[in-house]
């Protein structure tokens, strides 16, 4: 499998093709802040069967500020995994002051990593406050307590996120 990640404007893009495929069921595109923590964050359908090169790609559009970490894991309808090479992209961008890390969120906490101190709220679509924190620049988790399932909005300022609670 030939696996390459760049960045690109404020997004981070990831290509790869297969020379050959024989019951290949799906990639899980796996993201990593320190190559140690893995999260998955994309599911491609793979083509199943061919021996034609067959193209994939993703854009990460939420890649944290320094060095992130890929990697594919390549699942099989018999439930065979492996793994891509790790591929790693130095990522800085002044005017992201705020980046989910993980979208969709998992188990009603929400990871963030802020550049400077700032208010944040988490509000639901209909305009509902869920929970404003006051944090400082770090890495924080907020936990959402039982939300529903469904997309959500992350507020800043006129800074505004869009992710999902699953």
């Amino acid at each position: 499998m030939d696996f390459t990640a760049r960045a690109e404007a404020e997004s981070v893009v990831l290509n790869w093709s297969t020379a050959a495929e024989l019951n290949a069921k799906d990639f899980v595109v796996q993201h990593s802040n320190a190559g140690l923590d893995w999260y998955d964050i994309a599911t491609v359908a793979a083509t199943g069967n061919s021996n034609t090169v067959q193209q994939y790609h993703f854009t990460h559009n939420e890649p944290v500020s320094g060095t992130n970490y890929y990697r594919l894991k390549q699942r099989d309808l018999d439930n065979h995994v492996s793994y891509s090479a790790i591929k790693k992209v130095s990522f800085t961008s002044a005017a992201r002051r705020i980046v989910i890390l993980g979208n969709p969120v998992m188990n009603n906490i929400l990871r963030v990593s802020l550049s400077e101190s700032a208010i944040l709220s988490v509000k639901s679509l209909d305009g509902r406050t869920i929970v404003t924190k006051n944090l400082t620049a770090g890495r924080h988790q907020i936990d959402l307590g039982n939300q529903p399932p469904g997309t959500y909005l992350l507020v800043s300022g006129t800074e505004v996120i869009k992710f999902l609670v699953r």
